[in-house]
């Protein structure tokens, strides 16, 4: 069991855009999904509960994907993104750079799967922080990808975990 000694860096990144534009939206949808059910018609009712679950259920996504969590500890690399998350054994990096390719790249921001340069990529990212890749020795998704607002301090950690940065 690990405990807290094992930890060697620990990061919690807060993307307020990614909690602002769906939050006020969902918000939105279930403010006027009430308005609808209040107004007492039977012909908004339907439309009211819909609008009303919907725009819930947007609000809590947007509340899960404001926070990404970084947990680099003695035998491995965890990233926690709402209600993702990712594990990779120190032992299964090859090496870890910043990331040089575009946001566009990953076709915006959040939890992404895209090919850059070639390589599979599982992308975590949000806006306006650099972002750090682990090229794995796995043969699917062999690179994974991560925001953080302190790349230095990462990537000289990994390096002294023994992990070959560039």
């Amino acid at each position: 069991m690990k405990t807290d000694n094992d930890i060697r860096y620990q990061e919690t990144v807060f993307s307020r855009w990614l909690s602002v534009i769906p939050g006020v939206l969902g918000l939105a949808i279930a403010g006027f999904g009430a308005w609808a059910l209040a107004s007492g018609s039977v012909v908004w009712a339907s439309a009211g509960w819909t609008m009303l679950g919907t725009g819930l259920f947007a609000t809590l996504v947007a509340a899960s994907l404001t926070v990404l969590r970084i947990t680099v500890t003695t035998s491995s690399v965890k990233v926690r993104y709402g209600v993702f998350f990712y594990a990779a054994p120190l032992g299964d990096i090859e090496r870890a750079y910043i990331d040089r390719a575009s946001g566009v790249s990953y076709g915006g921001f959040g939890v992404r799967f895209a090919t850059v340069d070639n390589h599979r990529r599982v992308a975590y990212t949000v806006l306006d922080a650099p972002r750090i890749v682990l090229r794995l020795n796995r043969p699917k998704n062999r690179e994974f990808v991560f925001s953080t607002r302190d790349s230095q301090t990462l990537m000289q950690t990994l390096q002294e975990l023994g992990v070959t940065t560039a």
